[in-house]
């Protein structure tokens, strides 16, 4: 390659990087790493696309996946009675077992949940290993081949018709063998294969399961909205399907970190596709779109009124600078009245705070002191 060429590619390179289509579709430890204490709202649904929900079907009541941290340096995911564990190696999230009242596995080659940052294109593979014991009367050996892969960018259609730009999708891929160990006995040694001896076994064996798993993500949101899971026999027939949808809306209730905030107020609107004027807080809000809403303080408190120009869904958030939520408060205003609501902030310390206002799953952030 002559050095014309090497710096053209070099500026292409970073033009593309810095293009608006690649600044939206990658994940990054700021954005989308596991938080502890997060619980996440989500529901199974049925859907012949999981990139369109317009017709898709509630099928379960309301579920919350929560963070938690039972283990020191671990991320423990409780989700339906299983704890999932997940620990953090500088920039990789890395699967190292999990527990509920009938298994356990514990994972002695790990496998990669995920890497940051991730972006359409990249791709890992590896292998992992582990043990299962069941009720304490069988132990299995459970270990296979992974691919996790961003595999798709795409248009996202949401249950309530709106459209989301640029949702990326990233797919993991595994296939998996089992054998019984002839010991039952927990405490006694049990065997490990290498690599090698994990992939020549893959190579030669047919009992082997594959489970594919979905996770699409969208701007501002920290996890996917969509999860779908499917599970194949060794003979390639489908027999277990789950998936699952994550609402934004569900995740601005969330204690707030500042680098969503900061992708929310960049998003494009969820209803009409169109940039919000270039509003950046609140008070920018109001000047650009006179009429729209009024937010004023008092004393113990702040009000917000809404216009009579259409049904608008909105949520306050009264946090602190380091992001938790002291205070919510959740609104639906139809055209037939102008709603005043208040949210006092009597009884904080004194400090600064910020005033999130979520309007149609757009967000606007406005800081005060109470002093």
């Amino acid at each position: 390659m002559t050095t014309k060429e090497l710096v053209t590619s070099t500026l292409l390179l970073i033009l593309l990087c810095n293009s608006p289509v690649f600044s939206q579709t990658a994940i990054d430890l700021s954005h989308n790493s596991r938080r502890t204490g997060d619980a996440i709202e989500m529901y199974q649904i049925q859907t012949d696309n999981i990139w369109d929900l317009t017709s898709s079907n509630k099928c379960a009541n309301t579920i919350y996946e929560r963070n938690e941290d039972f283990k020191q340096d671990t991320v423990t995911v409780l989700f339906q009675g299983t704890r999932r564990y997940f620990e953090y190696n500088k920039d990789t999230l890395l699967y190292v077992g999990l527990e509920n009242p009938q298994n356990k596995e514990l994972f002695y080659r790990h496998e990669v949940s995920c890497i940051f940052p991730m972006s359409l294109g990249d791709k890992i593979s590896g292998v992992f290993a582990g043990h299962v014991n069941y009720c304490d009367k069988l132990v299995l050996h459970k270990f296979g081949t992974y691919i996790v892969h961003a595999d798709s960018i795409g248009t996202l259609t949401l249950p309530n018709d709106n459209i989301v730009d640029n949702a990326l999708q990233i797919t993991c891929r595994r296939k998996i063998m089992y054998e019984q160990i002839d010991s039952c006995n927990i405490d006694s040694i049990l065997p490990q294969y290498t690599e090698a001896e994990i992939l020549g076994k893959q190579s030669d064996g047919t009992d082997i399961y594959t489970e594919v798993e979905k996770n699409i993500y969208i701007k501002g949101y920290r996890y996917p909205v969509i999860r779908d899971m499917l599970l194949y026999n060794p003979k390639g027939e489908l027999c277990q399907s789950e998936t699952y949808y994550a609402p934004p809306e569900g995740q601005d209730l969330l204690y707030l970190d500042e680098s969503n905030l900061e992708a929310k107020r960049d998003q494009v609107d969820l209803d009409n596709n169109s940039p919000v004027d270039g509003a950046v807080d609140v008070s920018s809000f109001i000047n650009n779109r006179p009429g729209a809403m009024e937010v004023s303080f008092d004393i113990g408190g702040f009000l917000a009124k809404y216009p009579q120009n259409g049904t608008v869904q909105c949520r306050l958030l009264l946090s602190d600078n380091r992001g938790i939520v002291y205070r919510t408060r959740n609104c639906t205003v139809t055209p037939a009245a102008n709603l005043e609501v208040s949210l006092s902030y009597s009884g904080l310390r004194n400090g600064q705070y910020v005033l999130s206002v979520v309007i149609n799953n757009q967000i606007y952030t406005n800081n005060f002191i109470i002093g």
